[in-house]
């Protein structure tokens, strides 16, 4: 019985998707003489996908005198991709032109959506029509109009002077942050370096601290080598705390060189402002190096002018030292030009180790070291050559471990594989597995916080796999949608487990991605959820706002009656207003109320899930 409802039901649906996609109404209503009729037949057309009715639309345009229409119709035929769009459009545009809508809208506007439709189609002849409406409206920028600006300096070379005028005029109008920026962006797209004095003009001038930070931006976008100076010389000179903090982070982070790192540490001292100072020290002491993209050979060039540099910033001891550093990457490089990647891999991680050595062994008694800002230079930047370096030769058997959200390995409880049966891995000792088997293929199992995961046809021989956890995260909000505290968390993993305690309405625990039942318990209420983790790792439970309403015999509201909820044992809501309600944010679910006057009480069972409004009526005068 219940298949044939179901079978109904999808049949009422069709029946229903059908009518409204049904060609022949549809295009009949098109030149329906009411215009909402009109208008539901385009959007029912455009909604169903029916280039079929692409001649009806085509015919319609032509004779409608709905401006509004018009342009509709325009666009469900752009849409439904006709070949006859441009020449459509046009003679609509004219039909603006020559006045046949002039009592109805705003002929200008509708014709910049019509230019817009001209564009898209490759056809640039009205271009002039987006300068005549800036020049009717001088602060009429927003993002369309900003589009139309570039499209004219990419593909009319009649007009892309004065479109490029125009956007530079967008800077000094009265328009909002949101569209000079995107004019800012768009003279950087299309002008690199051809503006680069527009843009440190602005940085120099310019009152607007978020017009600034725009043209710093810009500016790096185009990548200038005098870009730098001309920064770090803001850097003490301009007044915003915001933009002294983004300059400071920028040379950092895009440049990077021990030189800039020099500047930014000397310059800390001299920053007037705490939090601006507070901000450097943090970008200092997370400092890495950042990655360029140039070759293996040049990066290890430019890693034998670091060493020489930090050396004349004694962030590297002993001349003697630097020169062995020095050798260890001639000789990597050297491997590298003869083909051998693997034995320059060798040397890389040579230096590196040397390196982090010396700076670790603080009690050595030779003249070698290593300061922190060497050790951040070299280290990272050998890491980085490492990266692009192929890997040396794998164990011969299969090593598992299981690395966390953030990419440290940790400890797993157990590791399985399954040869006739499961059996259990060589543990490390180091928080890896060792599978050894003449199986060309296993399939392995990670065991970790009395979960396990599974997977399958993983080679046995000469590999590495890694297992991941998942920062599952899981929030409890209100009725209104905000974190909230405390919920208590648990997940099954053969018995329910705890996972904590939310704390600003989320709680955190690493876990391998698989599905679980999640338990919140808020104000004794326990309320269970199953998700799996690998395609959503944050599990939302919410609260519904419960409203218990106790009424007199007659249905008038009765104040001050007890409400209480049952879970595990009767917990108190609270004494209900003038208006007869308590409220209570609980989870949603189906629990047993009690409201209490005087000698009188009633119980109710509901699921405040579906209907959070719990109605009792006592029997009281």
């Amino acid at each position: 019985m219940q298949f044939y409802k179901i079978l109904s039901i999808v049949f009422w649906i069709s029946q229903l998707i059908y009518s409204q996609c049904d060609i022949i109404s549809l295009t009949a209503k098109i030149n329906s003489s009411n215009r909402f009729e009109r208008i539901e037949a385009i959007d029912s057309i455009l909604m169903c996908n029916l280039p079929e009715a692409v001649p009806y639309l085509e015919n319609r345009i032509l004779i409608e005198g709905d401006p509004s229409i018009a342009l509709r119709l325009l666009f469900a035929l752009d849409s439904l991709g006709s070949e006859n769009i441009l020449p459509i459009s046009l003679e609509l545009l004219s039909s603006f032109e020559n006045g046949k809508f002039s009592d109805r809208g705003n002929n200008l506007i509708n014709k910049i959506i019509i230019v817009d439709i001209l564009f898209n189609n490759g056809s640039f002849s009205k271009s002039h029509l987006v300068l005549d409406f800036l020049n009717m409206y001088p602060d009429g920028y927003d993002p369309i109009i900003l589009a139309l600006l570039e499209k004219i300096i990419q593909k009319d070379s009649v007009l892309n002077q004065l479109a490029k005028q125009k956007i530079e005029e967008a800077v000094d109008k009265n328009i909002s942050l949101t569209n000079k920026i995107i004019a800012l962006k768009i003279l950087s797209r299309n002008f690199g370096n051809e503006k680069t004095d527009f843009f440190k003009e602005l940085i120099l001038t310019n009152q607007d601290q978020s017009i600034r930070s725009v043209a710093i931006d810009c500016l790096l976008e185009i990548n200038i080598p005098s870009s730098k100076e001309f920064l770090t010389n803001r850097l003490y000179l301009d007044s915003s705390e915001t933009i002294r903090r983004k300059i400071a982070r920028l040379l950092l982070s895009h440049w990077g060189t021990p030189s800039d790192y020099l500047t930014i540490n000397e310059y800390r001292s001299l920053e007037p402002d705490g939090s601006v100072r507070k901000s450097i020290i943090d970008f200092i002491d997370f400092f890495r190096p950042p990655i360029h993209t140039d070759s293996i050979n040049i990066t290890i060039d430019n890693l034998l002018n670091v060493v020489n540099e930090i050396m004349i910033y004694t962030w590297l001891g002993d001349q003697t030292f630097s020169n062995e550093l020095k050798n260890i990457l001639t000789t990597a490089k050297t491997n590298l030009q003869n083909g051998d990647s693997l034995a320059c891999r060798v040397q890389v991680k040579a230096f590196q180790d040397l390196v982090d050595n010396v700076y670790k062994d603080s009690l050595n008694t030779d003249p070698r070291f290593v300061t922190i800002e060497g050790w951040k230079f070299l280290y990272w930047n050998a890491q980085y050559i490492l990266d692009r370096l192929p890997e040396p030769p794998a164990n011969p058997n299969l090593l598992v471990n299981l690395k966390n959200s953030l990419g440290n390995q940790i400890p797993a409880s157990n590791v399985k594989y399954y040869e006739g049966s499961w059996k259990d891995a060589v543990n490390n000792g180091d928080g890896t597995f060792t599978v050894i088997t003449t199986k060309p293929t296993v399939s392995i199992r990670m065991f970790y916080e009395y979960a396990n995961q599974t997977v399958h046809n993983i080679t046995a021989h000469n590999n590495t796999y890694t297992f991941h956890t998942v920062n599952a995260s899981v929030e409890l909000r209100n009725s209104s949608g905000n974190l909230m505290d405390a919920g208590t968390v648990q997940y099954y993993a053969g018995a329910w487990r705890t996972f904590g305690t939310t704390q600003n309405g989320v709680a955190h625990k690493e876990l391998l991605p698989i599905n679980y039942s999640f338990r919140m318990t808020y104000e004794y209420v326990p309320l269970d959820k199953q998700q799996d983790i690998s395609t959503n790792s944050t599990v939302t439970f919410s609260t519904v706002l419960c409203t218990v309403k106790v009424t007199k015999a007659n249905g008038q509201p009765l104040s001050g009656a007890g409400t209480k909820y049952y879970s595990g044992a009767w917990r108190d809501i609270g004494l209900t207003n003038t208006n007869g309600e308590a409220t209570k944010e609980l989870l949603p679910k189906s629990l047993n109320f009690r409201a209490t006057s005087g000698n009188v009480n009633k119980d109710k069972q509901q699921d405040i899930g579906l209907n959070s409004l719990v109605e009792i009526q006592l029997n009281v005068p």
